[in-house]
């Protein structure tokens, strides 16, 4: 049945045709506005319109002509073996109520090849296609073709004031489904489009998608998609897929100059749902020139990404500025990338986010939940709360760098995160906070290995008081280098290890500082304002500065510079710093407590101290608590030509028990395997070294020595000078 022709099996062309104010009914196979079917040769439809059309399709057998299948379509039903062209037709005011297994605002279905539209509109349209199963082996409905086949080319076509409810398997604002094919959209605009789905058919995973359900490669230029809502009314029979331009794609996809505005989309199925692309099957996502990414809302009980949810391939992701991102996931979630599971690298470059928020389990990033080898550079983000409810790492901008299920065989396989240019900032009235879970958390990322250079952190808060390790990076793994990180004002709340750059390193840290910020820890542990804890005795921490801040903790081990270290600590500085350990019995200026066995014995030369105030319970020290094998060149005081009054002091360190203005307690001897402090060309002076009434050891170098071995032990001080000091029992 069809408004102008029913049937064609020749070429066929209709020209400035209009069907308008048509009820249709019908029961069969197909049924179409303008055209019913067209088997073999070739079709153009050019300027004709659909106008105030009311379809009402019901079919309750399967009766077909080509697969089993029935179709519906606004303008033409459904294409069999031929070539169909549709130009600058508009369809308006349309109404479909369909069973039909293809339903589309144009066109049913098309099984040829060669297939085009262009500078085609339909507005105010609404297809409903009811909550039972279809009479054939599938199901897609969709504003311009449901199902497309072999359809290449849509152009200069518009979506506008759309609304879709089916239980079909595929589902989209513009194509439902190109069963592989290749689709190409350029200068496509959406707006205004709702597809609901509402799952009371059981069926195999389904698929919906603002421009495309499925396809095999999907290419998309110079378009648009706004005020998008795709949502799935309940859970009980499938699993769904959502994607804001396209659910599902078995082969490349490459996006390139495309503004997504106001996506919302609401899967409560524990299927993955993403901004641009649920689910990229093939080895190719690329993403460019995204002006605008702005009012993005996606919700899911499975994995969830503001532009893929789950990635096969390794996503290159450039230029993309955006605003008020919000994922919230049941599995991995991330701002840009939920999971990638690939070996390749991941570029992720220039892109600029404001008010984004993050919420997820098993693996949370800002930017990317999980990824085996991401690469980010020149990233800016601005208001930024990501939240990890669950056992999982969690990252401001990567959750975890590691080698997914798939590829831990693969021993070719590495894994390591690169960030370079990264900045983080808060505006006045904005909200920057990082809640772990109970594994890693951190600001760029909770566990992995990595490299940086060129970060800048502002006012950003990180509560880890589940989390094992926190810190800018939560637990950074061996073959890292971490240097030229920058942080300023900010708040590192720790339970187990933290470091306002990092809770644990097994890698060299350099040219990192600390500024203005604050770590406070909750529970036993080690805490820094640099590092947590280096337990491995090859690596090196130099160059680091901790100035302005306040470092609390209640017991533990807590350092100016580093909470516990095994390992050489060169060049660093802690400057008007207040560091309150009450309950702690290990605090130090640069080191909380060390290590004096042989192969992780800890090592400090040229760290100052200066106009700092140091407090603890036991083992308090000006430059180390405890356990310190050698200090070289050290200084603890205050800035060069600085003056005090009477009674004034540029350095204060105070505890009960052993209490040293240089090192609390050296450690004790007991074996072979450990050795004496050696101290070298390392001066004190305007400091005040307090202990209390009940203190057991005080002395202006080092509070306490102690030996229980036999052995010839020595303690060499030499060059080392203690200057305009006092000793003070209360």
């Amino acid at each position: 049945m069809a408004g102008i022709v029913a049937m064609s099996y020749d070429t066929t062309y209709i020209y400035k045709c209009n069907v308008k104010d048509l009820d249709m009914e019908g029961q069969g196979s197909e049924l179409g506005g303008l055209m019913t079917s067209g088997v073999n040769g070739s079709y153009t439809i050019e300027e004709s319109n659909v106008n105030n059309v009311n379809i009402n399709f019901n079919t309750t057998k399967m009766v077909s002509y080509s697969s089993g299948t029935t179709a519906v379509g606004g303008i033409v039903a459904g294409a069999c073996f031929n070539q169909y062209k549709i130009k600058n037709c508009n369809v308006t005011d349309l109404t479909i109520t369909s069973n039909a297994t293809s339903t589309g605002g144009i066109m049913g279905s098309i099984a040829g090849e060669g297939c085009e539209i262009s500078g085609c509109k339909v507005e105010n349209t609404n297809i409903n296609t009811g909550n039972e199963s279809h009479t054939g082996m599938y199901g897609s409905a969709a504003g311009i073709v449901a199902d497309a086949g072999d359809l290449q080319n849509i152009s200069n076509c518009t979506v506008k004031n759309v609304e879709i409810e089916t239980s079909s398997d595929n589902m989209a604002g513009i194509i439902g489904t190109t069963f592989g094919a290749t689709i190409t959209f350029d200068n496509c605009n959406v707006e205004d489009l709702t597809c609901t789905d509402n799952n009371t058919v059981s069926a195999s995973t389904r698929l919906i998608g603002g421009l495309v359900g499925k396809a095999g490669k999907i290419n998309v230029t110079n378009s648009n998609l706004s005020k998008i809502n795709l949502n799935v009314l309940n859970g009980k029979k499938s699993t769904v897929q959502i994607g804001g331009i396209a659910a599902n794609a078995t082969d490349s996809t490459s996006i390139d100059n495309v503004n997504l505005e106001g996506i919302t989309i609401n899967n409560n199925t524990g299927g993955t749902s993403g901004g641009i692309i649920a689910v990229q099957l093939g080895s190719i996502l690329n993403v460019s020139n995204v002006k605008k990414f702005n009012n993005i809302s996606i919700t899911t009980n499975g994995e969830a990404g503001g532009i893929a949810g789950y990635s096969y391939a390794s996503p290159s992701i450039d230029k993309i500025t955006g605003n008020n991102v919000f994922v919230s996931a049941k599995r991995g979630a991330g701002g840009l990338i939920a999971i990638t599971d690939t070996k390749e690298e991941m570029p992720i470059s220039n892109i600029t986010l404001s008010n984004l928020k993050v919420l997820g389990s098993y693996g949370t990033g800002g930017l990317v939940g999980v990824a085996v080898n991401p690469k980010l550079n020149n990233i800016t983000l601005t208001n930024i709360s990501v939240s990890e409810d669950s056992y999982g790492s969690t990252g401001g901008l990567v959750g975890i760098a590691t080698k997914t299920s798939n590829l831990m065989s693969d021993q070719t396989v590495t894994s390591i995160a690169k960030f370079t240019g990264i900045t983080i900032n808060k505006t006045s009235n904005g909200t920057n906070k990082i809640v772990g879970g109970t594994q890693h958390t951190g600001i760029l990322l909770g566990f992995g290995k990595i490299i940086t250079d060129n970060i800048n952190i502002n006012d950003i808060t990180i509560d880890g008081t589940k989390s094992q390790t926190v810190g800018t990076i939560g637990q950074v793994d061996s073959a890292s280098d971490v240097k030229n990180i920058t942080v300023n004002n900010v708040n590192v709340i720790a339970k187990e290890r933290g470091g306002i750059i990092a809770g644990i390193s097994q890698a060299n840290i350099t040219g990192c500082t600390v500024n203005k910020s604050t770590i406070t820890g909750t529970a036993s542990g080690d805490f820094g304002g640099i590092v947590g804890n280096m337990p491995v005795g090859t690596t090196i921490l130099s160059n680091c500065n901790v100035n302005e801040s306040k470092l609390i903790a209640t017991t533990g081990h807590l350092g100016g510079i580093i909470g516990s270290a095994s390992n050489t600590i060169s060049g660093c500085t802690l400057l008007n710093t207040n560091i309150t350990g009450e309950g702690v019995n290990g605090v130090g200026g640069i080191v909380g407590h060390g290590s004096n066995f042989t192969g992780t014995d800890t090592y400090v030369k040229k760290c100052n101290v200066i106009d700092s105030n140091i407090s603890g319970n036991s083992q308090v020290g000006g430059i180390s608590g405890g356990a310190t094998v050698k200090i070289e060149n050290c200084f603890v005081g205050g800035k060069e030509n600085e003056t005090f009054e009477e009674g004034k002091y540029a350095v204060t360190i105070t505890g009960n028990d052993s209490v040293g203005g240089i090192i609390g307690d050296p450690g004790v001897i007991s074996s072979a395997g450990q050795s004496m402090i050696t101290m070298i060309g390392t001066n004190i002076s305007n400091s005040l070294i307090k202990g209390t009434t009940n203190a057991d050891y005080l002395v202006g170098i080092h509070g306490r020595f102690s030996t229980t071995y036999s052995g010839t032990q020595v303690e060499t001080i030499t060059s080392s000078n203690y200057t305009d000091c006092k000793t003070e029992i209360k």
